[in-house]
């Protein structure tokens, strides 16, 4: 399951004729300056280091674990797509693995040793669905672009919306979502009563138990547990 956020002195040179006397004072005005700058740098690197200390860490989230950052570079971007996802196989990737995944953060995330996490995944049933190639497993923070890359859009942010089958919910502040502070989740029937299938954390990674769903509402309900819980849906268009 989910989000924070960052963010000389010039020295007139001396002519030929200058006096010694004159340029040694210049150098010591121009050192004493220096000094004074290095120490008030230095001031501010302290002052700006307590600053970033003291900001909130996320509560992470009691009713299910999610990812971490991936390992690779945030820097590459999505490959575009040509092709539209298939919905049913995208939901078909998540059936057809009940049973047979266990929860876990540290392994190939994404089913194929067994072991998955939600954005692992989510990405690896997104690609066999018709998704183009991913860069590297992404998170609830990354994946967003792989998803807009692939002709998702945003259509809702923390505002009720009408469930439809296919929409892709994300939990978890976007920008600090990764860890385990966010979720990622496709709606498998409309509204009302939407239910939603994922891999997930909620039998404490009991061996095969990975893959559940739920209804939606009772399950944004129970991990908000009556706080504020960022949610972003997507759609193809």
């Amino acid at each position: 399951m989910t989000a924070s956020a960052s963010q000389v002195a010039s020295a007139r040179p001396t002519t030929a004729t200058l006096q010694v006397k004159t340029v040694k004072k210049a150098a010591t005005v121009t050192a004493t300056a220096n000094s004074t700058t290095a120490t008030t740098a230095q001031s501010l690197q302290v002052a700006n280091s307590t600053s970033a200390a003291s900001q909130p860490v996320p509560v992470q989230s009691t009713s299910q674990a999610a990812q971490p950052a991936p390992a690779q570079s945030t820097s590459q971007a999505p490959a575009q797509s040509s092709q539209k996802v298939n919905t049913d196989e995208l939901i078909a990737w998540f059936d057809n693995h009940k049973g047979q995944l266990t929860y876990s953060m540290t392994g190939n995330r994404d089913g194929s040793d067994g072991t998955a996490d939600c954005s692992g995944a989510m990405t690896e049933a997104l690609y066999e669905a018709g998704a183009s190639k991913p860069a590297y497993l992404y998170n609830t923070d990354s994946l967003p672009g792989y998803l807009t890359a692939n002709g998702y859009q945003l259509i809702s942010t923390n505002t009720p919306w009408d469930a439809q089958r296919g929409d892709i919910v994300i939990w978890g502040q976007q920008g600090a979502s990764g860890g385990a502070v966010g979720h990622v989740q496709v709606i498998i029937s409309n509204d009302p009563n939407a239910r939603a299938i994922s891999v997930n954390y909620a039998t404490q990674g009991a061996a095969g138990t990975a893959v559940t769903e739920w209804n939606y509402d009772t399950a944004y309900a129970q991990t908000s547990n009556g706080k504020f819980l960022p949610y972003y849906v997507y759609r193809q268009a």
